[in-house]
């Protein structure tokens, strides 16, 4: 028979036979050993920076190198978002934030980031406060981030529309100048 496994990467395979260029997936590493989730992530991964290609997943408890494949996170608590941005930024965000009474969150050594936000969400009173700290100042950095986001896909779509006119200058055998123009189309 087909395992958990297989069944899962053919799913993912079979959505990239047409090449989309925005792929939603619900969990792509579930029922996946560690090292087979790796491979997954690095392959889509690769497809992100090779192909142009938008993936946006939900996934739970990355170990830490999945996690870093990652650009940007949205994390969300009852509904509400927590945190949105450079996935890398996420672990700076919530040790910054300003709790009662002057907590402040600290990753523990030796604990995977994803873990840790996880637990940190995971309480109910915590993650209040963490949504209430995205909503009085990571809303405005949220905003300028979707504007810089929304300009990065109109600069790569006006490029990809745009043709590109390459012109050289070179000298013939008698010693006259000549301009050549090669005129490359991108699609």
């Amino acid at each position: 028979g087909v395992s958990g496994g297989e069944r899962k990467r053919t799913a993912v395979a079979n959505e990239l036979v047409t090449a989309p260029s925005v792929l939603f997936l619900d969990e792509p590493t579930s029922g996946l050993d560690s090292t087979t989730a790796l491979s997954l992530v690095e392959t889509l991964r690769e497809l992100c920076d090779s192909r142009g290609m938008t993936i946006i997943c939900c996934i739970h408890q990355p170990r830490q190198n999945i996690f870093a494949l990652f650009d940007r996170l949205l994390l969300l608590v009852d509904g509400k978002t927590s945190f949105f941005g450079a996935a890398s930024d996420c672990h700076t965000h919530l040790a910054g934030l300003a709790l009662p009474a002057g907590k402040r969150l600290a990753l523990p050594k030796l604990t995977n980031v994803a873990d840790w936000i996880l637990d940190l969400v995971g309480d109910p009173e915590l993650a209040k406060e963490i949504a209430d700290g995205w909503a009085s100042g990571g809303a405005n950095a949220l905003h300028a981030q979707i504007q810089a986001m929304i300009r990065q896909s109109q600069q790569a779509k006006q490029m990809q529309q745009s043709n590109v006119t390459n012109s050289t200058n070179s000298t013939n055998s008698n010693g006259n100048s000549t301009k050549a123009s090669n005129r490359v189309s991108r699609e």
